[in-house]
């Protein structure tokens, strides 16, 4: 989820908009973490059944406003690039915008998935399910991230290569190696 707001921050130039971004999100999940803590722990030490109950609908809850969470982000982001990139003429971008519509479906039928896992009663069915979507949820954020990069670097734009420690350019004329220098 934080790479998925940390591509809107990029899109965003006003900083006050950035940080209530961010902030807004990472209040969200903390809040969310600590009351999972709250209930999950007394819930598998079997205080009382009060717990156990409480935690098999906040686990439903809690998956559900991640779900509403990474929905509105994705939408977020797909709205921000269509009215500050490509209606502004920047066409390569809706490459970007296109793609991530159609992963979109991809990523929210998981969490859906997930959601629906949780009201088995075979727990041993949501331990295995559980990893593979946020596998797979990661993945997404990855790819995402590489066809940016990759539309960044048509531009002409320099942009830091991971191969070698190389600036490189969309043509490849101007590759320079980058050394550091030591003071002594």
């Amino acid at each position: 989820m934080l790479i998925i707001v940390n591509r809107l921050c990029i899109l965003y130039a006003d900083r006050r908009q950035r940080r209530k971004l961010r902030f807004f999100t990472a209040g969200i999940v903390t809040m969310i973490s600590l009351s999972t803590a709250c209930i999950w722990i007394p819930a598998q030490l079997q205080i009382n059944h009060t717990y156990i109950w409480l935690d098999r609908w906040w686990d439903r809850f809690e998956k559900t406003i991640y779900l509403l969470l990474d929905l509105s982000l994705n939408i977020l982001f797909i709205r921000v690039v269509k009215t500050r990139l490509v209606d502004y003429g920047l066409k390569k971008y809706d490459k970007v915008m296109k793609f991530n519509e159609h992963i979109i479906f991809v990523s929210i039928s998981m969490d859906i998935i997930l959601l629906g896992v949780t009201a088995l009663h075979n727990g041993f069915v949501y331990c295995q399910f559980h990893p593979v979507t946020y596998i797979v949820k990661l993945h997404i954020e990855i790819t995402m991230s590489r066809l940016l990069i990759k539309v960044a670097r048509s531009t002409g734009i320099n942009v830091y290569s991971e191969e070698k420690g190389r600036m490189t350019t969309s043509d490849n004329l101007n590759t320079q190696t980058l050394t550091p220098t030591v003071n002594m």
